[in-house]
C-alpha cells in the first residue's frame, strides 16, 4: 500500500515538473506569462545600483551569518556528546562542525538572498519591459565584444532604413575593418542593400554654446574631448574616407549618406526599425566604455523610441549635406588609408 503511494508520488512530481513543461510547451509559456504579469502588476519603481543603504545592509546579512554559524556549532557539537575530550578524534570532529556549521549558514543566507531579491527583479524586468526597456550594452573602442558585433548585425538584418548618430563616427565606421576596427564597418560592408544616414558634428561649427558664454559648439566640443582641431577633422575625414569606400560596392538607393548637424551633442544613437540604442555621449570616445540603453519601438506602454526616432529625424532635417558642410570647415578631402575589410573566414579564424 504504501509503496504503490511512493511510486504514484513519484510519478506525479517526475509529470508536473518534466513532462508537462517539454508536452504542453504553449499552454505552460503562457500561465508562466501570466504569473509574471500579475507579479509586476503592482510594481511602481525599479531601483538599481549601490548606496549606503545597500552598504548596511550587506554588513547586516554578514553578521546574520556569523550568528547563524556559531548557533549551528553548538548544535553540532551539543549532538556530537562530548566536545571537550582531550584525544585527536574529538578535535577532528569539531573542525568538521566548524566547517559544516559554515557551509549550513552561507547555505541559508543564500537562499534568503535569493528569495528575498527574486520578486522585487521580476517586478522591476516586468515594469521595465513594459515601457520597451530590452538591455544595456557596453561598448568597449579598445576591444569591443563579438556579441554585440553580432546583435547589430542582427539588427540591421531586420531593418529597412538605419540612422546612425555620432560626433565623429571614428569608434563606430572611421577605423575601418576588423575586430579592432570600426564597431560598424564589416557589417556595413556585408550587408549593402540597407540605406544607411549617419549624422556628425561639423567641424568649426559657429553656432554658440548656450551653457558656455564666448564660446561656440566647436571650440567646446573640443576641449571636453581634449583634441586640437586638426586631430578631430582627421577623424572625420577617415569615417568620410571609410563611408566612400563602403559606397564603392553599394546600389545607388542603399548608398550611406553621410550629413552635419551643428548644435552641442549629448547622445549617441543606432536607430533601427524596431528598436534604438541610445547612449550617452562620452567626450574620450577613443578609450572610454559606453553604455547603450537598448529601447524597443513597441511595448505596453509608450516608450522612448517615439521621441527619440522624432529627436533624430529633426537633427537631420535641420543637418547640412557633405558639400556645403565641407565649405564651411575648408573642405575634408581625405588622406587616410583605405583598407579593404577582413573577409568572414579570416574574422572568425582571428576571433579563434
Amino acid at each position: 500500500m504504501f509503496t504503490l503511494g511512493t511510486v504514484i508520488l513519484i510519478l506525479v512530481f517526475v509529470g508536473l515538473l518534466v513532462g508537462v513543461p517539454f508536452r504542453f510547451k504553449a499552454q505552460t509559456s503562457d500561465v508562466l506569462e501570466r504569473l509574471r504579469r500579475k507579479l509586476s502588476a503592482r510594481a511602481t519603481h525599479a531601483a538599481f545600483g549601490a548606496d549606503d543603504g545597500k552598504a548596511w545592509e550587506r554588513l547586516l546579512k554578514t553578521r546574520i551569518w556569523g550568528i547563524t554559524a556559531v548557533a549551528f556549532l553548538f548544535l553540532l557539537l551539543v549532538q556530537q556528546g562530548s566536545p571537550f575530550k582531550n584525544d585527536p578524534q574529538t578535535l577532528a570532529s569539531a573542525c568538521l562542525n566548524a566547517i559544516g556549521a559554515l557551509v549550513i549558514a552561507g547555505f541559508l543566507t543564500v537562499m534568503y538572498e535569493m528569495v528575498t531579491r527574486f520578486l522585487p527583479a521580476l517586478r522591476a524586468d516586468g515594469l521595465l519591459s513594459r515601457f520597451g526597456y530590452k538591455g544595456v550594452w557596453l561598448m568597449d573602442p579598445t576591444s569591443p565584444a563579438r556579441e554585440l558585433r553580432d546583435g547589430l548585425a542582427t539588427r540591421f538584418h531586420g531593418s529597412t532604413r538605419v540612422v546612425i548618430v555620432d560626433v565623429t563616427g571614428h569608434e563606430l565606421i572611421g577605423k575601418g575593418p576588423g575586430p579592432a576596427g570600426g564597431l560598424l564597418y564589416d557589417t556595413l560592408h556585408t550587408l549593402t542593400a540597407i540605406p544607411v544616414q549617419v549624422l556628425l558634428l561639423q567641424p568649426e561649427s559657429v553656432s554658440p554654446d548656450v551653457e558656455q558664454r564666448r564660446a561656440t559648439v566647436f571650440q567646446s566640443v573640443l576641449a571636453e574631448m581634449e583634441v586640437t582641431p586638426q586631430n578631430y577633422v582627421r577623424r572625420i575625414r577617415a569615417t568620410l574616407d571609410a563611408i566612400q569606400t563602403l559606397n564603392e560596392q553599394r546600389p545607388i538607393e542603399c548608398k550611406i549618406e553621410a550629413r552635419f548637424y551643428t548644435e552641442k551633442p549629448s547622445f549617441r544613437a543606432l536607430l533601427f526599425d524596431e528598436s534604438i540604442l541610445v547612449s550617452p555621449w562620452v567626450p574620450r570616445e577613443s578609450n572610454a566604455i559606453s553604455c547603450f540603453l537598448d529601447v524597443a519601438k513597441t511595448a505596453a506602454e509608450t516608450t522612448l523610441y517615439s521621441a527619440l526616432r522624432y529627436q533624430c529625424a529633426r537633427v537631420w532635417a535641420m543637418s547640412a549635406n557633405q558639400q556645403d558642410a565641407a565649405q564651411k570647415a575648408n573642405g575634408f578631402k581625405s588622406m587616410a588609408v583605405r583598407r579593404e575589410p577582413v573577409p568572414a573566414q579570416a574574422f572568425a579564424a582571428r576571433e579563434r
